[in-house]
């Protein structure tokens, strides 16, 4: 277990965060901008040699032991056993899962197979209070060579991550204590947008 000292103030002081998918875009920056607010926070994901790299990084910017790297197939709940089990050695709690990992599966959900379903749910374990946040385009690694356009979208721009990290920082923190079953857009105002198009 992380013998090191968690830090006394921070919006996330002394909580403990498990994120899917951290290695890079919009899962590092979740990580960073946790640790930074006082988070200890475990890096899921598939690529071992980014998510250890990122753990050094976050470390070295935060000055203590503050992030870690294992392994995590979304897919797979033995896997989801074992990061968690992970966390918990490492660092005595969990007290917040990211779900942020993404796959892109061309096609429609007419045409989606059964496994293809399979990959894109991510059942996480069991958890008191569950709030869901949905980032509409974003510049990430994975989106990097998608055709986007913004027409329906008021700001009229793809979000940076670190917009959707600072919003990810209050459903992991005591300040959210008291939320539960919400869904939050971060989409640049698309889906307001949306209903004020022609024939709507």
């Amino acid at each position: 277990m992380n013998e090191n000292p968690t830090p006394s103030s921070g919006r996330a002081a002394g909580r403990v965060a498990l994120i899917s998918g951290a290695a890079q875009g919009m899962g590092a920056s979740h990580a960073r901008a946790l640790a930074a607010a006082g988070a200890s926070v475990m890096i899921g994901d598939l690529q071992e040699e980014a998510g250890t790299a990122l753990a050094e990084e976050i470390n070295a910017a935060v000055g203590r032991q503050a992030a870690t790297f294992t392994p995590l197939n979304v897919t797979d709940l033995e896997a989801w056993t074992a990061a968690v089990g992970h966390c918990v050695r490492e660092f005595g709690t969990l007290d917040a899962q990211v779900n942020n990992a993404g796959i892109y599966t061309p096609g429609t959900v007419e045409e989606a197979s059964v496994e293809d379903w399979t990959r894109t749910l991510d059942f996480g374990p069991d958890g008191i209070r569950v709030n869901s946040i949905h980032p509409g385009s974003v510049e990430t690694p994975l989106t990097a060579g998608l055709k986007r356009g913004f027409g329906q979208v008021p700001a009229g721009r793809a979000a940076q991550v670190e917009e959707i990290s600072s919003l990810v920082l209050y459903p992991a923190s005591d300040e959210s204590r008291f939320v539960s079953g919400t869904s939050i857009a971060t989409d640049g105002g698309k889906t307001a947008g949306n209903t004020l198009r022609q024939g709507a």
